[in-house]
This record gives structure tokens, C-alpha cells and sequence, in this order.
């Protein structure tokens, strides 16, 4: 398993909420995927809105600069030997500096990849 914190920048206006979406692609059929926006304070997760399947994207609606996202993707396949994943991050329709990650390796039953995005003021 992988546990990675990245830190990423986001647009704030004055201090008020960004919002933030996350895309998940992987080829693997049917990935269990969970994604918690934690507040500055590291508490009160909140389940992102999931916006569409066909590209699997959520939407973060108030982002603030100190929050962390914790995403957690869980792959299971008996006919896949190999899988990749990508995750990106957008704010305004473009992908944040730094917020675009791919995994890929053997899949042997079952394979799982998580980590956590911390967003600061740009």
C-alpha cells in the first residue's frame, strides 16, 4: 500500500472557499474509491459529491486552504494481471501544478492505493 501526502496549491478568493475536483480513471472494472475532505483542524470529513461515473469525478465544493482530502482507491480483478490508476486534481477546469498522479503495477487479486492531498494558498 502506498501513503503518500502531497502538498497542493489552490486559488482562494480572500480567504473564502476553492472547489476542487478530483478524476479517478483506472482500467480496472469497478474500483472502490473513498475520498474524505478533512477541515483544517484534521476533523468533520465530509463525502465529496460524486458529479459523474463516466469519467469518475467529485466535487469538492469548500476547499479551504489547511484542509486534507484522504483518498483511498481499492482495485480487485481475477482476469486483470496488471492495472493502472490515475488521479487529478482541478480547480477552474485545469489540472493543479503537481496534482496529476498515475500508479501502475502487477495485480494479483487485489491492490490498493491511498494517500492524502493537503491544499495551501497558491
Amino acid at each position: 500500500m502506498l501513503d503518500k501526502l502531497v502538498s497542493l496549491a489552490i486559488v482562494d478568493d480572500d480567504g473564502g472557499a476553492a472547489a476542487v475536483e478530483i478524476d479517478v480513471w483506472t482500467d480496472v472494472p469497478e474500483p472502490e474509491v473513498r475520498l474524505r475532505l478533512w477541515d483544517r483542524e484534521g476533523r468533520n470529513p465530509q463525502v465529496p459529491r460524486q458529479v459523474s461515473v463516466e469519467p469518475a469525478r467529485w466535487e469538492l465544493e469548500s476547499v479551504y486552504p489547511g484542509c486534507t482530502l484522504t483518498w483511498l482507491v481499492r482495485l480487485a480483478s481475477t482476469v486483470h494481471s496488471r492495472f493502472e490508476l490515475r488521479l487529478q486534481v482541478f480547480q477552474a477546469g485545469s489540472v493543479l501544478p503537481g496534482g496529476n498522479f498515475s500508479y501502475s503495477g502487477p495485480l494479483e487479486g487485489l491492490e490498493e492505493r491511498s494517500g492524502r492531498f493537503h491544499f495551501r494558498r497558491a
